[in-house]
């Protein structure tokens, strides 16, 4: 196990933009969202004092989406972690350059995206259902546009 989350954390890294900012440093956060996502842990993720709003945003709704994927037992594949942390990312990014914007409307769009993902899921194994790159496209394509993420 040990040895696949440190896989997946170098393949994130590699495949993805340099984000990020506050105490993670640049290009620290990315691999830390993913590997929140696919795995369920969220331990990584906690907020310091010194991430700016973009950081503690990502972190925070990663933090709810792995949450969500967690209870439900959903099994996400590491290409659709990249892109649901992309679309969390740029989410936060838009939100964060927004001062009077709603944190709470834009925390309960990401959680109607993750459940319809999860339904979408369902359909194939009601039991663990594969949140993959095809689950991710379908529910982008019902819900979008979503603000701030599409």
């Amino acid at each position: 196990m040990f040895c696949k989350t440190l896989s997946l954390l170098i393949a994130a890294f590699v495949m993805v933009p340099q984000i990020g900012r506050g105490d993670q440093g640049d290009g620290e956060l990315m691999p830390l969202m993913i590997s929140a996502l696919i795995s369920g842990n969220i331990s990584e993720l906690s907020a310091k004092p010194t991430d700016d709003r973009a950081t503690r945003l990502a972190k925070e709704f990663t933090q709810l989406a792995a949450n969500r994927l967690k209870s439900v037992n959903a099994s996400l594949d590491s290409k659709c972690a990249k892109l649901l942390a992309d679309f969390i990312y740029q989410g936060v990014e838009k939100l964060a350059h927004e001062p009077d914007a709603d944190e709470s409307q834009a925390r309960d769009n990401l959680l109607k995206f993750i459940n319809a993902e999860i339904e979408i899921g369902r359909k194939q194994n009601s039991q663990n259902p594969p949140i993959w790159e095809p689950t991710f496209n379908q529910a982008k394509g019902l819900l979008c546009p979503l603000w701030p993420f599409c």
